[in-house]
């Protein structure tokens, strides 16, 4: 359980859930785009793992979806948007255990979450962990942070300079992890949350670790216009 994160949020949460209410638009761009090209379903169970406030789940809400949102900050969930036509389970959890039964769910979001965890190795427990509860040929919708975009690039570079330094200083740093603040209203920092930057040669090998074939991967959103990796990702 990371307990950095967890405080993190609870000390963010009440200003988080006040500016985020809307879906994140760049999930919304790259859903409407899935939803052209591709089959997705339209009704049974969709979980959201690392939902925060659900404010994602809104998207689904003209559909037949029981909802499960998912996420290990109980502030959060505790803010959790309302969905007027469906039904929202809220389940206050670390992702790499959610506490469903095996193949049951119909669709699952993995939005802005993995790049929270801090080895590959807890990445693939939560992918595996959803293909688990996922049903066979369902799918899984994923995105996270790109680590060679224009407003982390310098940074990237710098980092691997230091690399030897880093990896004396913590010998669990990886090339690609940050920390970054969040500020209340009059420019106070709150808190920093720890993020991993993906390349795309690291999250192609994550997945073909796990259970899922990639039916879709883009790069999409940001200030670059390319600045965050979305997937689709079908159970095998």
């Amino acid at each position: 359980m990371d307990f950095e994160l967890i405080e993190a949020y609870r000390k963010i949460s009440p200003r988080y859930s006040n500016l985020k209410k809307k879906p994140w638009k760049d999930f919304q761009e790259y859903l409407e785009s899935i939803r052209k090209r591709f089959s997705l379903p339209k009704t049974g169970i969709l979980l959201d793992v690392g939902s925060g406030n659900a404010r994602n789940l809104s998207l689904f809400e003209s559909q037949n979806w029981q909802h499960i949102a998912s996420d290990i900050s109980f502030e959060l969930l505790k803010a959790s948007i309302t969905l007027v036509n469906n039904t929202l389970f809220l389940l206050n959890n670390n992702a790499s255990s959610i506490p469903l039964k095996n193949n049951t769910v119909d669709l699952t979001l993995c939005i802005a979450t993995i790049h929270h965890f801090r080895d590959k190795e807890e990445v693939l427990r939560v992918l595996s962990n959803i293909s688990e509860i996922l049903k066979k040929d369902s799918f899984l919708i994923l995105s996270c942070w790109k680590k060679w975009k224009k407003g982390t690039r310098k940074q990237m570079f710098l980092d691997l300079i230091q690399y030897r330094n880093k990896k004396k200083q913590n010998r669990f740093w990886r090339h690609g992890d940050i920390y970054l603040p969040w500020y209340n209203e009059k420019r106070e920092l709150i808190a920093e949350r720890y993020y991993h930057l993906f390349s795309k040669r690291e999250l192609l090998k994550i997945i073909d670790a796990t259970n899922y074939s990639i039916i879709d991967f883009v790069e999409l959103g940001g200030k670059g216009g390319d600045d965050n990796f979305f997937l689709l990702l079908q159970n095998k």
